[in-house]
């Protein structure tokens, strides 16, 4: 992919979320989508489910990058591995919109997560991992079916925790 597209896509995101989201936070106060914010002294109310907008966006740009790259004369390649990438953020966050409302218990949060990764395992073309002053490492199968999904897993469980930490990915 051109750099000019990834720079096109990559502003039109930003502009897309910098609009998206004030309307989704306006639109959840409203409805009283809020939860207490128990990192503040006063307690307040602070609107809940922000993954909506930011997945919003997310897919609208992967859909119109995938119908632009037919019609421009753009180049924009999408592999297998990014729209294998695109599911398992899908579930990832199909996951997370359920938890909002509806409490998953701890060890479907612990569990579950793990084998939304899974469908990488089929689509990745390495299982080599490069350490220093060891150098190449062949994993094969273990690297695939368990470092793989459990590195995908606890990065997103990290970005989740810490971005609802005091309002800061808002």
């Amino acid at each position: 992919m051109e750099a000019s597209s990834v720079f096109l896509l990559i502003s039109v995101s930003f502009v897309l979320s910098m609009i998206v989201v004030p309307i989704q936070i306006k639109k959840f106060r409203e409805k009283g989508i809020v939860v207490t914010d128990y990192y503040k002294k006063d307690l307040r109310k602070v609107p809940t489910s922000g993954g909506f907008a930011v997945l919003f966006v997310f897919f609208l740009m992967f859909g119109l990058a995938t119908v632009l790259g037919h019609f421009f004369p753009i180049r924009i390649e999408i592999s297998d591995l990014d729209r294998t990438a695109m599911l398992v953020i899908g579930l990832f966050g199909l996951f997370g919109a359920i938890d909002d409302f509806v409490d998953v218990g701890r060890a479907s949060k612990i569990f579950l997560p793990f084998f939304f990764s899974y469908p990488l395992a089929f689509v990745m073309d390495y299982d080599t991992v490069v350490l220093p002053l060891v150098g190449k490492l062949d994993l094969g199968m273990f690297f695939l079916f368990l470092i793989a999904p459990t590195y995908v897993m606890v990065v997103s469980n990290l970005v989740n925790m810490h971005s609802g930490f005091n309002g800061m990915a808002a």
